[in-house]
């Protein structure tokens, strides 16, 4: 017999309800990033919102990076319960050959506090861009950078991310850390700074996950490409096996870093220094427009990128040990929830229903 079809997505909203009662996939059901939105945060990152005076580039040389810092700490500190820091950074690096010095750069960081003292898990991106595979040349001081894939897409991600995470009424086991880079294009600098101070003040590191780039679905394979260093066997398991619990349809696709060179294209490479277990998420194969001017919002699949963001705030919520949420004051019967979902499991158990439906059309 047929079930008619509301009532079959109901009654598998109940069984998800019973089946899934667990914070992760409760705080999934919550998770809305939707291409729309991360196409919102990459027009006003990429200068193509229309704007009168848009960001046209985050090059750590072009005056416009100071904009788009402004703009990501002002959505940061829009975020309830995040405690939103700066660390200031002043490098020196070759421009057209003469050694700078380039003062006022900042790495932003955005920490959601754990309910226990566990290192944290951290997430990171690059806010930095750059144009200098362009052809025909390209002044880092005045020429556009948009960087959409890279890496905008990256940096949308942690901010989709820290909204949903932010907003779990439940809270998490271990503190969660969003770190945004600067002056990653120019030798991975700012998270050197970055980590050289964590070590100098004897901190540890629970988990990094770097997300550089994560836009760009390389021969429509729907394919999220890892780099896994061996020495951490654990995380990256950790990572195959949210491939399988996250119900995508993303391959998660894991590459030993002994096997490409040792993986030093990226902020997670001084963590692997330091000691601390990390994973590098990024496109591949690269795009053409790599280090381009021409790598505009265009070079990204934006319904790639939000099942990106999802499966990786489920690893994350996963990582940092989600708590469950508080029962709603008026919850109903006085049945146990091993006999009846109460009705915050059975809205759970709908938003992972629907979701799944929604993500099932991508196949």
């Amino acid at each position: 017999m047929k079930l008619p079809s509301g009532i079959a997505v109901f009654l598998s909203a109940w069984l998800l309800g019973v089946a899934h009662a667990d914070p992760v996939h409760d705080l999934m059901a919550t998770v809305a990033a939707e291409p729309d939105a991360l196409r919102e945060d990459m027009e006003v990152l990429t200068g193509a919102d229309g704007a009168a005076d848009p960001i046209v580039s985050r090059s750590i040389f072009h005056a416009d990076l100071a904009r788009a810092e402004r703009w990501v700490i002002a959505q940061l500190e829009s975020i309830e319960g995040l405690d939103v820091s700066v660390q200031d950074v002043s490098v020196q690096v070759s421009l057209d050959g003469t050694l700078v010095e380039v003062v006022g750069l900042q790495n932003i960081v955005a920490e959601l506090p754990g309910a226990s003292e566990l290192p944290p898990i951290l997430l990171g991106a690059h806010l930095d861009s750059t144009g200098k595979a362009s052809p025909g040349g390209w002044d880092a001081t005045v020429d556009p950078a948009p960087g959409a894939d890279d890496d905008a897409s990256g940096v949308a991600a942690l901010l989709a991310v820290a909204r949903t995470l932010a907003a779990w009424p439940g809270g998490f086991d271990a503190p969660i850390r969003f770190v945004f880079f600067t002056a990653e294009e120019v030798g991975l600098l700012g998270s050197e700074r970055y980590v050289d101070a964590l070590v100098a003040d004897g901190e540890e590191v629970g988990a990094m996950l770097q997300l550089d780039p994560i836009g760009y679905n390389g021969l429509a394979e729907d394919r999220l490409w890892f780099a896994y260093d061996g020495r951490w066997p654990a995380l990256k398991e950790q990572v195959d096996q949210t491939g399988v619990d996250a119900d995508t349809w993303l391959t998660l696709q894991g590459v030993n870093a002994a096997l490409i060179g040792g993986d030093d294209r990226s902020d997670h490479f001084h963590f692997w220094q330091a000691g601390w277990p990390a994973i590098h998420f990024g496109a591949f194969p690269p795009p053409p427009d790599y280090h381009k001017t021409t790598d505009i919002l265009a070079v990204v699949d934006l319904d790639f990128l939000a099942e990106v963001v999802r499966t990786l705030t489920w690893l994350t919520a996963d990582l940092a040990g989600a708590q469950a949420a508080p029962a709603p004051p008026d919850s109903g019967c006085a049945c146990t929830l091993s006999e009846v979902p109460g009705p915050s499991a059975v809205w759970a158990g709908c938003g992972v229903a629907l979701a799944w439906a929604r993500r099932r059309k991508r196949q």
